[in-house]
């Protein structure tokens, strides 16, 4: 899969990013959250994950989460939590995260099937999306 992993601290980014390369995914690390928004308005950037912290120079995750989602983008967040931040978890999957992932080691053991997981919840809306279209 193509993913996008958008997170400024970078014995986080690369974690996360090992974690990735390992599964055989493509990434793309982004450590700002202008450059991340800029970014992602290109009409022809279409990750099939977006993993997003919400603390990052210049706009935060949610912000960026809240754009796309309002936009009408069909990208799939997953937003990075730290390990006791249940209501930012709350909050970005109100404002259209898929999913969330906390910030640990156990981060290994998970990644991967909240990826998947996102992936497919968001194929089935643009697939939704698509159908009432017709």
């Amino acid at each position: 899969m193509n993913i996008l992993l958008i997170e400024d601290t970078k014995s986080h980014s690369d974690f996360i990013m090992s974690i990735l390369l390992k599964n055989s995914h493509k990434v793309k690390l982004i450590i700002n959250g202008k450059l991340a928004f800029d970014y992602l308005l290109n009409p022809s950037i279409v990750p099939d994950v977006i993993i997003i912290d919400n603390f990052l120079p210049s706009m935060t995750g949610l912000e960026i989460i809240e754009y796309f989602i309002n936009n009408n983008y069909n990208y799939a967040f997953i937003i990075l939590t730290s390990g006791q931040s249940i209501d930012l978890a709350v909050k970005g999957m109100k404002v259209g995260a898929l999913e969330y992932v906390q910030k640990s080691i156990e981060i290994s053991n998970e990644l991967e099937l909240i990826i998947e997981k996102a992936y497919k919840t968001n194929q089935g809306i643009i697939l939704r999306k698509t159908l009432e279209k017709i």
